[in-house]
C-alpha cells in the first residue's frame, strides 16, 4: 500500500496489500504500519484513514469494516461504497490503480524495456548459453569478499526493469528487509507459523494448479512445507544478495550486455512459451533457434525432466547460484534454488495465472514452487526509492554474512581476459 499524506503519496516500506479475492483479512493500524494477520476482517481506524491509501492489485476486497465511520463518506469515489447495515461496507475494486509492478505496456521505461527484452529473445540462443555456462564455469575464481561486491551495485541499472531506475543497491536492502517484515515474528527472530501455502498464489492459479501440487500444498504452512530447515535467517540474506550476479555488468566481471545478465529468463532448447512477457512481440521469431525443429515443442528435454536439467537464458540468476556452488557455506539447498530461479517469472509468476514451462517441471520443483512465490513476493512489491545508512545496513546482514559464507568471501569465476 502507498500513505498518502497531506496529499503526497509515500511508499511505505513495510508492506504492499496483495488481497485475494473473497478472501478477509485483518489488518490493524498500529504506529503508522498495518499489521498482517491471515484471518479474520480488515479494520482501518478512520482516524488514520486518511493518511492511508490501499492499493488493490486486479482483486476484490470484500468485508471491510470501518469501526467508526461504516458508510465511509469521505473514501476516495474510485471504490464502490456499500453498507449492509450491520457497520460492514464492501468496496469492489475491478482494475489495478495508480500503482503497479511489472507494468510491461507504458511504463516511465518502456522503450528502454522493450529493446532489452527485444535484444534478450533474439539472441539468447542454446549455443549462446552453452558457451557462456561454459566460460564462467571454467574461468579463474577470485575470492572477494561479499561487502566489497555489494557495494558495487550501487552503479548498477538494470534496464529491463520497468519500475525503476534506481541502483540496485536500493532492490537488495528493500527485498530483504520485506522478507523480515512479511514472513518472520520479529526482527530476524523465528518464521511465522501462520503463512498459509495457498495464499502465496491467487485464486485463479490456484484453480489451476495441477492436483498433484494441490496436493502437496493443502493445509500446509510454509514452514511445515519445508521441516527440514530448522532456521530460516538465511531467506533476507538471499533477498539481499539474490541480484548481486548483475556485477556481470562490469569490465571487471565481464561486461556482458544487458540482455544477458538483466530480465526475465526462458527455456532455450525448446519452443518460447507464451508465459514469457513480451511473448506477443514475437521478439523470439528473430532468434535462430526459431528456424530449428531440433528445438521445437520438446526440443532437446523430455517430458517433466526438471528445471534443474534445462538451459535457461543466460544471466545473473545462474550467474551468483554458480558462484553459491563454487564458495565453502552452509545455506540449504532451498537458497540456492530460490537463486537460481528467481527470475524465471513464466513459471513462478506467470502473466495472467496460466503457469509456463509446466510440461518440463517435475515433483521436486512443484515442492519449491512455494518458497520461489514467498521469496517473489517480496522481491517484486518492496521497490522503494530510500535505505538507511549503509552502516545501519552492515549491522543488520554483517552477521549473518559471516555466518554463512566463510570469511565473508565468495568465490568468483572471473574469465582471465577480465
Amino acid at each position: 500500500y502507498q500513505r498518502r499524506v497531506h496529499g503526497d503519496v509515500h511508499e511505505c516500506q513495510i508492506f504492499t496489500l496483495i488481497a485475494l479475492a473473497n478472501e478477509k483479512f485483518n489488518l490493524k493500524t498500529k504506529g503508522g504500519f498495518l499489521h498482517f494477520l491471515p484471518e479474520g476482517t480488515v479494520e482501518i481506524n478512520s482516524k488514520s484513514r486518511s493518511d492511508i491509501h490501499l492499493i488493490f492489485l486486479d482483486v476484490e476486497l470484500e468485508h471491510v469494516k470501518d469501526l467508526e465511520d461504516p458508510q465511509y463518506e469521505e473514501y476516495p469515489t474510485k471504490y464502490k461504497k456499500l453498507n449492509n447495515g450491520n457497520g460492514v461496507a464492501v468496496l469492489k475494486e475491478k482494475t489495478v490503480v495508480e500503482n503497479t509492478f511489472r507494468n510491461y505496456e507504458d511504463s516511465a521505461f518502456q522503450d528502454r524495456v522493450m529493446k532489452t527484452y527485444h535484444d534478450i529473445h533474439s539472441n539468447q540462443t542454446v549455443e549462446y548459453v552453452s558457451n557462456r555456462l561454459n566460460q564462467y564455469r571454467t574461468a579463474p575464481k577470485h575470492k572477494r569478499t561479499v561487502w566489497s561486491t555489494m557495494q558495487l551495485l550501487d552503479t548498477i541499472l538494470d534496464e529491463s526493469d520497468p519500475d525503476n531506475d534506481l541502483p540496485q543497491i536500493f532492490h537488495a536492502y528493500q527485498t530483504a528487509n520485506s522478507l523480515v517484515t512479511r514472513y518472520f515474528e520479529d526482527d530476524f527472530g523465528p518464521l511465522r507459523k501462520d503463512i498459509s501455502i495457498r495464499g502465496l498464489f491467487s485464486s485463479k492459479e490456484w484453480e489451476l494448479l495441477p492436483k498433484q501440487a494441490k496436493d502437496i500444498y493443502e493445509g500446509k504452512n510454509l514452514h511445515e512445507m519445508y521441516p527440514e530447515i530448522k532456521e530460516w535467517d538465511w531467506l533476507p540474506l538471499i533477498g539481499f544478495i539474490h541480484d548481486l550476479g548483475k556485477v556481470l555488468l562490469l569490465p571487471e566481471y565481464g561486461g556482458l550486455p544487458q540482455w544477458s545478465v538483466t530480465g526475465d529468463t526462458f527455456v532455450v532448447g525448446c519452443s518460447f512459451d507464451e508465459a514469457n512477457v513480451f511473448s506477443e512481440k514475437a521478439y523470439y521469431n528473430l532468434n535462430p533457434d526459431s528456424k530449428n525443429d531440433k528445438y521445437s515443442n520438446l526440443g532437446i528435454y523430455t517430458k517433466h525432466c526438471g528445471l534443474r536439467k534445462l538451459l535457461l537464458s543466460y544471466g545473473h540468476d545462474e550467474y551468483m547460484a554458480m558462484v553459491l556452488e563454487m564458495s565453502p557455506n552452509t545455506l540449504p539447498p532451498e537458497a540456492i534454488y530460490i537463486i537460481r530461479f528467481h527470475s524465471f517469472y513464466p513459471w513462478h509468476t506467470p502473466k495472467r495465472d496460466v503457469r509456463g514451462y509446466e510440461y518440463l517441471a517435475d515433483e521436486y520443483d512443484w515442492r519449491m514452487l512455494p518458497i520461489l512465490r514467498a521469496h517473489q513476493k517480496a522481491d517484486l512489491y518492496s521497490k522503494s526509492t530510500t535505505i538507511p545508512p549503509i552502516t545501519e545496513v552492515q549491522e543488520r546482514y554483517g552477521n549473518l554474512i559471516q555466518k554463512y559464507f566463510e570469511n565473508g568471501t565468495l568465490s568468483w569465476p572471473i574469465p582471465a581476459s577480465n
